[in-house]
C-alpha cells in the first residue's frame, strides 16, 4: 500500500488517503476567506463533507469571538465584528498548530446572545483543516 503521510509526488495532485490509521503526519490546510455573509462557512462545510475521506475540521473564525459577556446587550451591539481586534486570534492560531501536529482541539461555538464561547466538543486529528473567515488569511501564524 503506498503512503500518503507525506506531500504529494507533483504540485497538483492531491490523493486521497486510503489508510484512515492515525498519527497524521501531514496535515494539509485549506483558508476561506471573504467579507462577511458571503458563505465562507456553508462552503466550507460542503467542501468537507465532500472530502469525508480526509477526517476534515473546519475551524470557523466566527467561533473565535473574544468574550464580551461582561458588556451590557447594547454595548455588545455596537462591537464592531468586522475588526481583527474582535477575534482570539493568538487561540485560533494555537488550535491550528495543533491541529497540523497531529493533535486535538476544542470545538467552539460564539453566542451572539450572551457574548461566550461554549465548548460543544473536541475535533482532530485530522488529515484536513479548512480554516474559514473574513480574516482567514490575516494572521501570518495561519498561512
Amino acid at each position: 500500500m503506498q503512503s500518503t503521510a507525506g506531500p504529494p509526488s507533483n504540485e497538483h495532485s492531491m490523493p486521497i488517503p486510503k489508510d484512515p490509521e492515525f498519527p497524521v503526519s501531514y496535515v494539509r490546510v485549506l483558508a476561506v476567506a471573504g467579507w462577511t455573509c458571503t458563505g465562507k462557512t456553508r462552503f466550507a462545510r460542503d467542501l468537507a463533507a465532500r472530502l469525508s475521506e480526509w477526517t476534515p475540521v473546519v475551524l470557523s473564525q466566527d467561533d473565535y469571538y473574544r468574550d464580551t459577556s461582561h458588556l451590557t446587550r447594547k454595548q455588545r451591539a455596537e462591537v464592531n465584528y468586522d475588526e481583527p481586534e474582535s477575534y482570539d486570534l493568538s487561540v485560533f492560531a494555537a488550535h491550528l498548530d495543533a491541529l497540523r501536529s497531529g493533535g486535538r482541539v476544542p470545538l467552539w461555538s460564539y453566542d451572539f446572545r450572551t457574548g461566550v464561547r461554549q465548548v460543544r466538543g473536541t475535533v482532530g486529528p485530522t488529515r484536513l483543516a479548512i480554516v474559514e473567515g473574513v480574516f482567514a488569511f490575516w494572521d501570518p501564524r495561519v498561512r
